[in-house]
């Protein structure tokens, strides 16, 4: 092979090692792994596959060392291994379509400038690195759209506008009679123009992106808000009723006893059987905190759970509040849920802060059994709730996100007539 064409494919590949990254992020959510092994993961590739082409040129040699190299980019991130195969294969395959798409549009596109065998060969390497990227952009696409984002329009013009200009300024210049040196170097350049490129596109794409998802997180977070503000001020209210009540109801009851009516002392009884029922809970002086959980154990007392609190928080704590929603009111209702199947119900809850670290601790008594993610045994992560409907397990799942999100930590410890969980948060971000 020709100095110029390897030069070329050591370009495109590398073009292509870039598309990977694109098609991981799109299969895959999230990395488990440190920087510097992904990195090296993918230098692993780049050397492994070049190396097989260039000295073998073997398809099946070249298409088994890039499955395999490619499964080993997939071990960084969080997924089954049946998945990580089935995505390593299918890289490695829509990259074969692409060498084929590139050989037959570059005899059909530049058929009178393709004659000489080099230059052939030379603009296969870039139309199959340029499709490659392509076709991961696409991939991309179609897994922001389940997340309602669409790219904006210029984006796919300047994707088509900028490989394609490369394709023919390379061409051109294969075709020209310029020096081996400055052949080499333009081409050099314009692969370098295209990575930035796309790099570039890359980072504006996730930024348009976080904005997207920032002003819905900026709505979600007002909402919540709202509603924590106006169930406050009703338990408000309630505090106030209660405090003027027990006075007025106290004479009454004193009247009522000289002069042994029956009638009015139940009446009066019930009034403060209701009072009993309308008890505020938690008082820390957190709108958050108070509403939710007031909120939540609201209907305890007809239910008879024998409660412990013991919340200690300041009055402003740097946690979003659709983060604390989700994690504080998923807890409180799997602990209700739990102890209503159990004839002793009691729920504890203690919560404090102290220099920016928030630790949440929730126990309740429940029947000892536990649910597993199909059908999993002793697997802290894969424990889900009981609840009827297509929704149960997303409850634990939705926590775990938001605590992760916090740089925190969740431990589950179910045991004998107990569940508790414990979480630590660090709002120091």
């Amino acid at each position: 092979m020709d100095s110029t064409a390897v030069i070329v494919y050591l370009l495109t590949n590398a073009l292509i090692a870039f598309a990977i990254v694109r098609i991981m992020n799109a299969f895959f959510e999230s990395k488990h792994k440190p920087y510097p092994i992904i990195i090296l993961s993918y230098s692993l590739y780049y050397v492994l596959s070049s190396l097989a082409f260039l000295f073998f040129n073997i398809p099946f040699v070249s298409m088994l060392v890039s499955v395999l190299t490619v499964f080993v980019i997939s071990l960084n991130y969080k997924s089954s291994m049946v998945k990580k195969v089935v995505v390593s294969i299918c890289i490695c395959c829509l990259f074969i379509i692409a060498e084929i798409i590139a050989v037959l549009f570059a005899g059909i596109l530049f058929y009178d400038v393709l004659a000489d065998a080099e230059i052939h060969q030379i603009s296969g390497f870039i139309i199959a690195g340029l499709l490659s990227y392509f076709f991961a952009l696409l991939l991309g696409t179609f897994s922001n759209l389940k997340r309602n984002f669409i790219a904006p329009f210029m984006f796919w013009v300047s994707i088509l506008i900028i490989p394609g200009s490369t394709l023919f300024i390379v061409i051109s210049v294969l075709s020209s009679d310029l020096s081996y040196i400055t052949r080499i170097s333009i081409i050099a350049l314009m692969f370098g123009i295209n990575l930035f490129t796309f790099y570039l596109h890359n980072s504006l794409v996730t930024s348009y992106e976080d904005k997207l998802k920032s002003m819905l997180h900026a709505k979600e977070s007002e909402y919540y808000s709202s509603q924590c503000k106006l169930m406050y001020e009703s338990v408000d209210k309630i505090k106030s009723f209660r405090h003027d009540i027990k006075i007025h109801l106290g004479a009454l009851k004193a009247l009522a006893v000289d002069s042994s009516s029956d009638e009015v002392l139940g009446y009066i009884n019930r009034l403060i059987v209701d009072i009993k029922s309308s008890e505020i809970y938690c008082d820390s002086g957190n709108i958050v905190f108070d509403s939710i959980i007031n909120f939540k154990l609201g209907n305890t007392a007809e239910s008879d759970v024998k409660l412990s609190i013991d919340i200690s928080v300041p009055p402003a704590v740097n946690i979003d509040t659709f983060d604390l929603v989700t994690i504080l009111g998923n807890l409180m209702d799997n602990a209700l849920d739990a102890v209503a199947k159990v004839k002793e119900k009691w729920i504890c809850l203690d919560i404090k802060f102290n220099k920016g670290l928030l630790t949440i601790h929730v126990e309740n008594s429940f029947d000892g059994e536990v649910k597993y993610l199909d059908g999993e045994t002793g697997k802290e992560n894969s424990i889900i709730s009981r609840k009827q409907g297509d929704t149960h397990g997303y409850g634990l799942k939705n926590v775990r996100k938001s605590v992760a999100s916090y740089n925190g930590s969740m431990a589950i410890v179910p045991a004998k007539g107990s569940f508790s969980v414990n979480i630590l948060l660090c709002t120091n971000r």
